[in-house]
């Protein structure tokens, strides 16, 4: 195989990378500088330049638009606040209370019964009086075996309580 089947036409001259240093340097010499930069600032520029841009800058305060507006804020809140003051102090003077006997047996019976009051019979027990636990009967119907043990196997979850 050839080694240098493609050339670009292109050679560097010998020892090129070893004295490049030394050429570039010896082109920027310090002597073909020129000393000054052809720029100048006015005498005095920097002492009066802070003043002169001060001058031209006005302070002002910026304008802040508030989210809402307080008076009226104010105002709404306290129209509330004495409204349900007003209401307050009718709904405490009108003696509108309802008493235990306004509300008949059913209706605390189904208030219980739909769960809003979590009572076990150990709390109803408490409540009442020995005169009303005296006065209490069982039911005077008898059971019979098979409506007790549909009952047990409908409405019990564990089956070991069956067989004991």
């Amino acid at each position: 195989m050839e080694e240098n089947k493609y050339t670009t036409g292109f050679k560097i001259p010998t020892d090129y990378f070893e004295t490049f240093e030394d050429r570039l340097l010896h082109k920027i010499s310090e002597e073909t500088l020129p000393k000054e930069t052809g720029f100048g600032v006015p005498d005095g520029y920097f002492d009066y330049l802070e003043k002169a841009v001060l001058q031209n800058v006005e302070p002002t305060l910026p304008k802040v638009i508030p989210l809402y507006k307080k008076t009226g804020f104010i105002t709404t809140v306290s129209i509330v606040a004495c409204l349900a003051l007003i209401f307050t102090i009718v709904g405490i003077t009108q003696n509108n209370s309802i008493t235990l006997n306004d509300i008949n047996d059913e209706t605390i019976g189904s208030y219980i019964d739909e769960g809003n009051i979590d009572l076990s019979p150990q709390d109803i027990a408490l409540l009442l009086e020995d005169e009303d636990v005296y006065s209490l009967s069982e039911p005077s119907e008898d059971i019979s075996k098979e409506s007790l043990t549909d009952y047990l196997l409908n409405n019990i979850d564990d089956p070991n309580l069956l067989f004991e």
